[in-house]
């Protein structure tokens, strides 16, 4: 078994050469940063165990995520933020030592709630944050939606202020 501090290393060293990718292939970056997410939810324990893998891979998002925030959709997308809350709170509600997974978990989620002036990356729609999706019922609770939404809503709040001004500044 690695030590925390060689996995640590192996992480920075993986996740520049996967940055190195990305800035060489940007029509890849959201599959580069989609698989690693992917991975990271396959491995999440699911009752608040201590998963060896999940450490290194929480950590590697957050270096992905800081360093390509248009890539953060792709965590809304696949409902991340709440299977990370969730298991941050099963594992809150028992007594006992963190695990490792924990700390980067925590830092993850505090990455996504930072705000970020980059457009977010859809899947194939690059007009998504612009268009108000209509929510199903099944899906009102979708995190990817909901951000389209508040986008839309802000991206018209400033143009109609934008409007009032030039209207003001005009008469």
């Amino acid at each position: 078994a690695l030590s925390t501090g060689e996995t640590e290393a192996r992480t920075f060293v993986i996740c520049h050469f996967l940055l190195d990718l990305c800035a060489r292939y940007p029509s890849d970056r959201s599959q580069i940063v989609g698989e690693t997410l992917s991975r990271l939810r396959r491995r999440l324990p699911p009752h608040g165990e201590d998963g060896e893998s999940v450490a290194p891979l929480a950590h590697a998002s957050v270096i992905l995520l800081r360093a390509l925030p248009r890539t953060r959709g792709l965590v809304l997308r696949r409902g991340m933020v709440t299977l990370l809350l969730n298991r941050v709170r099963q594992y809150l509600s028992k007594q006992g030592p963190w695990p490792r997974w924990l700390p980067p978990v925590l830092v993850l989620l505090d990455v996504m709630a930072q705000p970020t002036a980059a457009p977010v990356e859809g899947d194939d729609d690059a007009d998504a944050e612009e268009t108000p999706v209509k929510t199903p019922p099944s899906r009102r609770g979708n995190e990817f939606i909901r951000m389209i939404n508040e986008r839309s809503k802000a991206t018209q709040m400033v143009g109609s202020t934008a409007r009032d001004i030039v209207v003001t500044i005009h008469e």
